[in-house]
């Protein structure tokens, strides 16, 4: 008699993979933020106080704001979730924010977390595009795991009932 069994640690990397689906529709949900902070029809804007500046080949600045009735400090955020960001920033406006230690940010008014200085160097659209795309890619590689482990059980399954001993990626069949 033969029985399908799994091989274990080819699970590992199937496992592995499956999380980032949850990560690919948050880098979904940035990029449409990203799209959004450049529409001035759904951003607002407020002063905030300047936390940090660093200069040297790329001027950058940290912040902090807090909206009218809310408590929240509110800064800049990425795709996990970490806080008080370095902001790259055009170096032109360097000399007036040490002056004034204040920035101004674009943010949206459903989501302040989704927020960027007025004068953010680099291309944030751009950013959530590829940090889509890759998040997009690893999890086409996890459906066609998940289709060869459903395809290659169906084959083991097969080869126990025919009393063959068969081992492939993620099953092997195995006299008991």
């Amino acid at each position: 008699m033969f029985a399908v069994r799994p091989v274990v640690w080819h699970f590992a990397w199937w496992l592995l993979l499956a999380p980032l689906l949850l990560l690919e529709l948050r880098a979904l949900q940035n990029l449409e933020e990203q799209l959004a902070l450049n529409d001035r029809q759904r951003t607002q804007y407020v002063r905030a106080v300047v936390t940090g500046q660093r200069g040297g080949t790329q001027a950058m600045v940290r912040y902090r704001f807090e909206l009218p009735g809310d408590v929240t400090l509110y800064s800049a955020t990425d795709i996990i979730g970490r806080r008080e960001l370095w902001m790259p920033i055009d170096p032109a406006a360097v000399p007036r924010i040490r002056r004034e230690q204040r920035i101004d940010v674009a943010y949206l008014p459903e989501n302040p977390w989704a927020n960027q200085p007025a004068g953010r160097t680099g291309n944030p659209v751009a950013d959530g595009i590829a940090g889509w795309l890759l998040f997009l890619l690893l999890d086409l590689v996890w459906l066609g795991e998940t289709f060869l482990l459903a395809r290659n059980f169906l084959r083991c399954t097969t080869a126990a009932e025919r009393q063959q001993p068969v081992r492939l990626r993620f099953w092997r069949s195995v006299r008991l």
